[in-house]
């Protein structure tokens, strides 16, 4: 029997031992202002992803799995463009971060979203893209009491 490929596009994650932008920001931002500074640089700020919550692509996976979908390649994306320096910025407010984002390179951004069409019509849902519920379910895993402190 033919097998599904499940194409997962950019996660976003509370794991901060993760290699994906957002934990990598968080980690920064707390190195940052625990030695009193306010700078945090990252890479490819002008990047534009599409980002799907670790929720989203366990809720997908179950769903491709209950549905029995086999031979396909499936999209697990939102279809909803966002560029990096957003998410940061957004992540900084919801956080409350005092911190100031700069980029460590001025390259042009890369495009990196996909099509959920597939997605939609063989399971019956997709991620949405919404962030609010993204970077709500990193700040209260993540621990919020150790941004505080650490800003505090």
């Amino acid at each position: 029997q033919p097998a599904t490929v499940l194409r997962v596009f950019n996660i976003v994650s509370a794991d901060p031992s993760s290699k994906q932008v957002l934990a990598a920001f968080i980690a920064r931002a707390k190195e940052a202002l625990s030695h009193g500074s306010s700078l945090v640089e990252m890479d490819s700020l002008e990047a534009v992803r599409d980002f799907v919550t670790v929720r989203e692509l366990v809720a997908t996976i179950e769903r491709a799995v209950t549905r029995r979908v086999t031979g396909e390649v499936i999209n697990v994306c939102s279809g909803e463009p966002l560029k990096v320096r957003d998410l940061l910025e957004r992540a900084k407010a919801m956080l409350g971060l005092p911190v100031t984002i700069a980029g460590r390179h001025s390259e042009p951004g890369s495009w990196s979203v996909g099509d959920p069409a597939k997605c939609r019509a063989l399971l019956g849902m997709a991620p949405s893209g919404s962030l609010t519920e993204a970077l709500g379910f990193v700040g209260a895993h993540d621990g919020r009491a150790d941004l505080v402190g650490a800003v505090g």
